[in-house]
């Protein structure tokens, strides 16, 4: 799946995206890329995160800003 990403290690925030369905587990990543508020509201790194079973998610383009 072509997916957007720049650093794969959480850090630049290219592949932030939300949780739709389904689990992930997460491997360490930089809280500075992906913040509380945005954990809370279902938000997830894809490079950091691995499907535990079937997932949905969809992209969050990042605006500037």
């Amino acid at each position: 799946i072509d997916y957007p990403y720049a650093c794969a290690t959480g850090n630049c925030a290219t592949c932030i995206s939300k949780l739709e369905a389904g689990e992930v587990s997460l491997l360490p990543r930089a809280d500075a890329a992906l913040g509380e508020a945005q954990r809370q509201a279902g938000l997830t790194l894809a490079c950091r995160a691995r499907p535990l079973g079937d997932v949905t998610i969809s992209w969050v383009a990042r605006t500037s800003g």
